[in-house]
């Protein structure tokens, strides 16, 4: 039987937040862009800093980052940024060790599957400049709105499982690899669990439901 292997994106095969980076670079290297944001800030900040509300208070700065932009526009918006990350290096560096584990589960012909709550076109830009070997990836979709764009599905916790299976992937599931506690629905459903360079508030929240089950990596 194939083995299905799931891969987070954001801080696992990546070091860096993929969709904040890009809406701040947006937003910053725009002067208007920029003072809209700062207007509207007081009023998003608190949607953002709480997880239940996050994807609302970002479809509005999504929509700020992108008014004007054509679908083309916006994939050249993230060919250039993948390139931006790219040369700048540090920080915005891949995680070389999950890139190599990817490719190893890939050799071994095991079914690999980026899901990720970044933004699918993003991601598969991403991957295709730091040669990450994408073979599958479900993420978040946009939609266009007011002459931007606004998020439509947010793949993220319980949405990945359903995502998942909308493609026919259901849980057991064999591997997870991941960084973030917000991936529980996802390891509920593996027989291995691998958490990457965790935080310890995020380490501390998945080992009060699944214990020693799972296994902390650090990858560089």
């Amino acid at each position: 039987m194939t083995r299905v292997v799931l891969f987070d994106f954001d801080e696992t095969l990546l070091r860096f937040d993929s969709v904040g980076n890009f809406l701040r670079q947006r937003i910053g290297r725009s002067w208007w862009r920029f003072t809209v944001m700062v207007l509207l800030t007081p009023i998003l900040l608190p949607l953002v800093l709480i997880r239940a509300t996050r994807w609302r208070g970002a479809r509005v700065f999504l929509w700020l980052a992108t008014v004007g932009m054509s679908a083309r526009q916006l994939l050249q918006a993230y060919e250039d940024y993948a390139q931006r990350c790219l040369q700048a290096g540090g920080r915005w560096c891949a995680n070389a060790d999950g890139i190599a584990c990817l490719q190893t589960h890939l050799a071994q012909g095991d079914r690999v599957v980026i899901v990720t709550g970044a933004i699918t076109e993003l991601v598969a830009t991403l991957c295709r400049v730091y040669s990450i070997p994408a073979k599958g990836i479900v993420g978040s979709s946009l939609r266009p709105f007011a002459g931007g764009w606004v998020g439509d599905r947010h793949c993220y916790a319980e949405n990945k499982v359903t995502m998942l299976a909308e493609i026919g992937i259901h849980a057991p599931w064999q591997i997870v690899y991941t960084d973030s506690d917000a991936d529980l629905p996802l390891l509920r459903g593996a027989e291995q669990r691998f958490l990457i360079n965790p935080k310890p508030y995020k380490h501390d929240r998945i080992r009060a439901e699944l214990g020693d089950s799972v296994q902390v990596l650090r990858w560089n």
